[in-house]
């Protein structure tokens, strides 16, 4: 088995990534974040999956029962598109095969997943979870011929796409939790960079945006898979796919052109603590930096008052190592 990882910041062409690689004949993939290291009871430093170490032994039916959550559970925004399409009673059984009740192994957990999506568990298994540069090295332990893909997408276009993304169910974010995403983030991308430059490769959304098929002729070379053409066609499942964009707008294939809407919408607030906190990361991803004339201190849209003081007090306490 030669599994793929998929891993990025939220909103940054993680399920496009992975859409991408759903139709290619060597590969069956996993439609939802499968979160195996969380599950597992692994402590997660993420800001937006973050869990606290489990103690206590995790057996099949921890796995079980987060499978029928979201076998019940339909949401494009939060990346499950699997609610209807698990069988889960062939899920159990085939986990239960495998471990015979107690915790199952990366390679069984995902293949338990593939078999009862209707999926071929013997081809090469592409898995996408936002936390998986978190581990990484855990990844290459338990499967020295894995491969992973690290998407990401211009810093400010993502932060504003992430912020708007965070704001549909509470308003403006708290930049703390924020700010403290995209450290988790950076900091592992170049570490992992640097530790595995043969098992690990960056992936730009521009460049899956504007050089569709050289990218993804890239990514098949990386990944030793022979080029097919089904990777400029996303899918789910074997069904075309129509996006999940933040503006409920569909598509059909790739899109060809990049929007420069976020130049508009980013607030300066967010460029302040950008640029003091991660002024190095453009030049790092070859990104240009942005500027752009306001005042941090108004408010930002659909940021409350209450959030608005806490956000602004930040800056005299977060550490911005300058």
């Amino acid at each position: 088995m030669k599994p793929i990882f998929i891993t990025g910041l939220h909103k940054s062409g993680t399920t496009l990534l992975r859409a991408l690689l759903d139709g290619h004949p060597e590969l069956s993939t996993v439609p939802f974040e499968s979160h195996y290291f969380k599950l597992i009871g692994n402590w997660v430093d993420n800001e937006y999956q973050f869990a606290k170490p489990q103690i206590s032994p995790i057996s099949s039916k921890d796995f079980t029962a987060f499978i029928k959550e979201i076998n019940e559970t339909s949401s494009e925004f939060a990346d499950n598109f699997a609610a209807n399409k698990i069988d889960l009673a062939l899920f159990s059984s085939s986990l239960e095969s495998f471990t015979a009740g107690k915790s199952p192994s990366l390679e069984q957990y995902l293949k338990a997943i593939i078999i009862a999506t209707g999926q071929n568990e013997s081809k090469r298994i592409v898995e996408k979870s936002i936390e998986n540069f978190e581990f990484t090295e855990d990844i290459f332990r338990l499967n020295p011929q894995a491969k992973v893909l690290h998407i990401v997408r211009n810093p400010y276009e993502n932060f504003v796409s992430m912020r708007k993304f965070k704001s549909i169910a509470f308003g403006y974010p708290l930049m703390s939790r924020f700010m403290r995403t995209l450290y988790n983030h950076y900091y592992f991308l170049q570490r992992n960079l640097r530790n595995y430059p043969d098992r690990y490769l960056l992936v730009k959304y521009e460049d899956l945006i504007l050089e569709q098929e050289k990218t993804m002729r890239k990514v098949a070379h990386f990944l030793e898979l022979e080029y097919h053409e089904s990777l400029l066609n996303p899918s789910i499942l074997g069904e075309a796919w129509e996006g999940n964009s933040m503006t409920g707008k569909k598509f059909s294939g790739l899109k060809t052109s990049l929007s420069l809407k976020w130049q508009e919408e980013i607030h300066p607030m967010e460029l302040k603590y950008f640029a003091r906190a991660f002024g190095f990361i453009n030049s790092i991803l070859g990104y240009e930096d942005f500027t752009k004339k306001g005042n941090w201190l108004r408010r930002a849209p659909k940021e409350s008052i209450k959030r608005y003081f806490y956000n602004r007090i930040f800056n005299f306490y977060w550490r911005f190592y300058d």
